[in-house]
Order: C-alpha cells, then structure tokens, then sequence
C-alpha cells in the first residue's frame, strides 16, 4: 500500500543555528528539536538531559493523600492486601512491582490476575470471591477498574476499601472507590495525564516512600519494570513517560531484575538495548503467557529471585510464544482471507470467527489494520457472546465510534487506538452496519490514506556514525517522539534479495556517490517491481545500528519506497 509523504515544516534557520550553538549539537538534532515543538532553550536542555528530579510531586495526583494513608494503615495493622492486575505487559510489570515493594515495606499482600479465557479483562466475579474467602482489607487494582462499577459495589458490601490505579479513559459514571487515582478524571489536577498504569503504580510508591523517608533510591529498582510498560503499553513517549523510560533502559542495560536478564538472553540482540527490543523482544515473551495461558506465569517470572528460577520461567514463556506465533500467523491468514472475499468498499472491517483464539484477536486486529489501513474489530464466540478486539488507524479515535454503538456491548473499554469489547453474539452483523456508519461520519479525510511523516530529506554523504550517535540524544523513541524518518531521492538498486516473499534487502547507492548503503524492508516485498525496474526511486528511512562480525555499523531501515518518476 503506497503512502502519501508528508514532510515535517522545516523551522526557521535562525533558530535551528541558535539552538545548535547554545546547546552544543548538530544542526540537524537542533532541526528535529525544533520540529517537535520544543520552543526555549531551557525546554530542549531537560528533553535532552532528563532527570529524575523532572518528575511531578505524587501529591498532585487526586485521591492520593487518601490511598496512601490507607495503605500505610494496612502495612501497619498487618491488614491483607490483594493487588488485582491485567493479564498484558502493563498489567503483569505493575503487579509484580507493587507486590514487590509493598511486601518490602512489610505489607500482607497476595496477587490476582483474571484468566483471560474464563474471566475477561478487569475485576472479575471470581477474583471478588477470592479477596472476599481471604478477608482482604484492601483491594489495590492496577491497570483496571475504572469502569467497574458494579464489582467495586459488590467489594464495598463486603468491607472492603478499594484502590484504583488506573489510566484508562474513565465512563460518566466513576465506581465507589475509596481512591481513585487516574489523571484522566476530569478533576484531577496531575500535570501529565499519559501515564502506562505501571507509572501510575510508581507514582503511588513514591508517595509512600516519601511518606516512610526511605531514600528515592530505593525505587530505581522497579525503573525497568516501568520502563518495559511504558514500551510495550504503546503510551506517548514524552513528558514523565520519557524520563522513566530513559532512566529504566539505563537500568535495563546495567542491572536489569533476574527475570528480565533471562529474556534478554532469549532475545539475542546487542546492548545498548532499546524500546524497540523490548516491544518486539520482551513484550511478546510476557504477553504470550496471558494469550496462550495464564498471566502469572509471566508475574512468577518478573518476580524471580535467582538466575535459576528466572531460567526456567523464561523457557515456559518461550515456549508459550512459540505457540502464539504459529496460532497467530494461521489465523491471520484466515482474517486477510475474509477480507479478501468480502471486496469491502467501506471504511471498516469486522470479522468473527468462533474458533478463533480469544488471546490472539488483538495481535490479528493490529495486523489487518497494517495490511488494509482500516479501522477493523476482530470477534471470536463464548458462550452466547461476541469477545473481540479493536484497532484503528493514525489519526482517528476509534473509542468515539464504539462509544456510539454502546447500547449494543455488554461490555467494552479501552483507547483511541485500541479497545475491546463484549457484545451477544446475535447482534454482531448489527455491529457491522453500526460501526461502519459510526466510523464513515466520524473520520477526518486525513485519517483515510496512509501516511509516511519525514522530517527531513538527506543526502547519503551525511549518513555518517557520528550523525547516528547525534540522534541518539533524542532517545527513547516512542508514539509522539517517533524515531526521525529521513528521506533520500534519487537513489538506485544495485543489488536486492527478497525473503520468505514478504521482506526485501537491498543495497542502495545515490548518484555520483558511489558509498553503497544496506537497506532493509520488512513486509515490503510489494515493491519488487519498482527495484527491478532499474529506475532511481526514493525512500523514507530510519537510521539503525546493527553488528556485523563484531563490528558496528549502519543500515537503513525503511519506511517507504517511492514510486519512479
């Protein structure tokens, strides 16, 4: 699918000299800068030197005066603690780090997270019961319960204070909760409302730390349980997310827990390791258990205390991904086949299949949405219900057009790219008309086509080690930091493979200059015929470094391949 480039404006020379002077970088990093809307110079000094002192005072976020004091009570009293989870990455790393810290503090505490395949996401009947049977004082839910009116009710008549930390999008009705702490309620005041649900759970160990005056030190040990959240969650990757995200992969790269080292060594890849290795590393190994199995599987490995346990947890994960994959490749093949054959001229997809696995739809929704550019829901059966998952594409907010076909789920949640939803499996072809309109009356023009941002066009004599060691100061790259994309035109082909007919390398050369660069297209073999056509074209890059026999070097990774003028 062919995508519409869109270059980033360039800022003015004045100011791209400026900041490169004062700030002692290249023009090019001033120039990227600049164009994220950086303006003042003491603005782009803490962006490129991010400190731990940057991060907000916990107190601002509101019920947290309320949720500490309960919590100290209870750690004091020897009150029994139940920290409720999600089964995802965010979900697992914020269970585990509040378990950890909290039985370090002296807490009586225990997890639960719900079997995706009998429970479903959020507070679960049976999960109530267990706390209930164990006479848990407090129920602590991460990465849920926003929404949950009904089981916070059902905890709240049985004695039990509930505590939510939460960072999604809350209903016009909030649960009885004794403190709710989510910056996305209307009235809280917390300055950055983008936190994953494990930033969350870090901001409400900082309050509590502080509260026992034990040195923020002692937090740098859950930095890289946040940092693999903050990644592999997909939230932006600015503002308090970069800077945990910065100083996690700090202590990902020196002194990472027993459970995550034992991935890193499954996952081979070179340090300095990055948020791209941990989304397409790391996140896959934890969110398989949950999929393919049961989430704690992925808590007992982040909660290892030794090389030999965490060994062994990380070989039953590996082998759970391994089933993912395979599970997940055929039914993907079976989705693009359904669109196929339907010839849709519409703006969505909707597809069900009632065999398909109930832990995989995401992935598969994710996928179509890659190859059709569609806002698409991907349902499977249980029971007498429709469970599914929802993605959309850049630009539009698919939870607004779900929101407008609520009366038909029993339940649903989630963001603006990405949601799921509950629904009786009598009213899916309902879900179909209803959607569809909802989506064509809703999405911005800009939002229909594909589109490959550049920020800017670079010849390939400019393509130098010290320019990608340079680039690195804007690190980690993530959603609203997007590592650069540069552009270069013409170039031409002077040698090209194609693998398992879906990704293309080639080495690339632009006239007169003759330095040949290797250049890497994943899922990109459409473009075949444009390499072999012999024509110069262009294309949209990213700048990586791979090693090679032990030595570092370049490869340009692309985005986009223009067609020949």
């Amino acid at each position: 699918m062919y995508k519409k480039w869109k270059y980033t404006p360039l800022p003015a020379q004045a100011a791209i000299l400026e900041f490169a002077e004062k700030l002692h970088i290249s023009p090019i990093v001033s120039t990227l800068l600049l164009q994220r809307e950086i303006s003042d110079l003491a603005q782009a000094h803490l962006f490129l030197h991010p400190l731990e002192n940057q991060l907000h005072d916990p107190m601002l976020m509101k019920g947290m005066r309320t949720a500490l004091d309960r919590l100290l009570k209870a750690i004091k009293e020897k009150e029994l603690i139940c920290i409720y989870g999600d089964y995802d990455v965010d979900g697992t790393t914020s269970v585990a780090m509040l378990y950890q810290a909290l039985t370090s503090l002296g807490a009586q505490a225990y997890y639960y997270i719900p079997d995706r395949h009998k429970e479903g996401y959020g507070l679960s009947a049976e999960g109530i019961k267990q706390a209930i049977s164990k006479k848990a004082a407090i129920l602590l839910c991460i990465d849920c319960g926003t929404k949950a009116v009904n089981p916070i009710t059902q905890a709240n008549h049985a004695g039990i204070d509930v505590i939510v930390c939460d960072h999604h999008q809350p209903g016009t009705t909030l649960p009885p909760t004794l403190a709710m702490l989510n910056p996305k309620q209307k009235d809280c005041l917390y300055p950055f409302k983008e936190l994953s649900a494990c930033g969350i759970g870090y901001k409400l160990l900082q309050g509590l730390f502080s509260q026992k005056n034990i040195s923020p030190s002692h937090l740098h040990t859950y930095l890289d349980l946040v940092a693999v959240s903050i990644a592999a969650d997909i939230v932006p990757m600015v503002g308090e997310n970069r800077l945990l995200a910065f100083h996690g992969l700090q202590k990902i790269n020196s002194a990472p827990s027993k459970g995550l080292e034992a991935l890193l060594q499954l996952i081979d890849r070179p340090k300095p390791y990055s948020i791209s290795d941990i989304v397409f590393g790391i996140a896959p190994f934890i969110n398989a258990a949950g999929r393919i199995s049961h989430a704690q599987e992925a808590v007992k490995l982040l909660l290892a205390k030794n090389t030999i346990q965490a060994s062994q947890q990380a070989k039953v994960l590996s082998a759970q991904n391994a089933s993912r994959k395979h599970i997940d490749t055929q039914m993907t093949e079976e989705a693009m086949a359904m669109i196929a054959a339907q010839e849709s001229q519409g703006y969505t997809h909707v597809l069900c299949h009632e065999e398909w696995h109930k832990g995989l739809l995401g992935i598969v929704a994710s996928r179509c949405v890659e190859q059709v550019y569609k806002p698409t829901i991907v349902l499977t059966k249980e029971g007498d219900q429709a469970v599914g998952s929802a993605r959309s594409v850049v630009g539009y907010n698919l939870y607004e057009a779900l929101q407008a076909c609520a009366h038909l789920f029993t339940r649903y949640g989630g963001h603006a790219y990405a949601a799921g939803i509950t629904l009786p499996f009598s009213q899916v072809d309902t879900l179909k008309n209803e959607f569809e309109q909802a989506v064509a009356s809703t999405m911005p023009q800009k939002a229909r086509s594909p589109i490959q941002p550049i920020n800017l066009q670079l010849d390939f004599s400019l393509l130098t080690p010290a320019l990608y060691q340079s680039l690195q100061q804007l690190a980690p790259f993530g959603p609203a930091n997007r590592r650069p994309v540069f552009s270069t035109y013409p170039i031409t082909a002077k040698k090209y493979w194609v693998y398992q007919n879906k990704h293309i390398k080639m080495h690339v050369q632009q006239p007169p200059n003759q330095s040949t660069w290797e250049a890497i297209g994943f899922n990109m073999a459409q473009y075949i015929e444009v390499i072999k056509s012999k024509k110069p074209f262009g294309i949209a890059y990213t700048i990586e470094q791979t090693t090679f026999q032990n030595r570092k070097c370049l490869q340009l990774i692309l985005k986009d391949i223009s067609l020949p003028s």
